[in-house]
């Protein structure tokens, strides 16, 4: 057990909705876990390792009803980080 992650809590977790192309929403979901991220959309699972591109996924999939400028994206992700 990673002594360094406190009872398997999560990081950071989003979840939205998307419209998938046969016209259905799927339900999307991305998790960081320590070092990792699950990433969870239309019936498929990854576990990827820690990334920049990944926190923003996750702040697009946390407000996907929002417009988010690439520099709203940074300026979060910059902040998480600290």
């Amino acid at each position: 057990m990673d002594s360094g992650r406190a009872n398997n809590q999560h990081d950071a977790e989003a979840t939205g909705e998307a419209e998938v192309s046969h016209g259905l929403p799927a339900t999307a979901s991305i998790c960081k876990e320590g070092e990792y991220w699950t990433v969870s959309f239309a019936g498929s699972t990854l576990r990827l390792r820690d990334s920049k591109g990944l926190a923003y996924l996750a702040q697009l999939v946390r407000y996907p009803e929002h417009s988010l400028h690439a520099l709203d994206l940074v300026t979060a992700g910059n902040s998480l980080e600290e």
